[in-house]
């Protein structure tokens, strides 16, 4: 069994999506769904394959803990890392892995957006 030490949970990272926000269809916002904490690691070989695929050169994975109802991420969903190097960009979602590496968490791919 794997154990995981929330210590590692130091990326502060939120998800955007479009959001209606009129009565047309073209009334669309970016906004933050959902931020949270998580640990942050270079990629496997399996994700640096993932990326490969999409044509992607940078990216990371990131282990989250499972918001059940509250959150659950879709591929359509951004990426934007709270940090200063990050700073103005965007990642997409690539791969997303429920209750891996155990119950109760998610393991996402993600890489850069252009």
């Amino acid at each position: 069994m794997i154990k995981l030490n929330f210590k590692n949970f130091k990326t502060y990272l939120c998800f955007c999506g479009q959001v209606k926000t009129g009565p047309y269809p073209s009334d669309l916002e970016n906004q933050e769904l959902y931020c949270c904490k998580v640990e942050k690691y270079n990629n496997s070989i399996k994700d640096r394959k993932i990326l490969s695929t999409n044509d992607k050169e940078q990216g990371f994975t990131f282990i989250m803990r499972d918001a059940k109802r509250q959150f659950i991420p879709k591929y359509n969903h951004t990426i934007k890392v709270k940090d200063y190097r990050f700073e103005n960009q965007l990642f997409n979602i690539y791969d997303i892995r429920f209750d891996k590496p155990m119950a109760g968490y998610i393991t996402v791919v993600v890489g850069e957006n252009e």
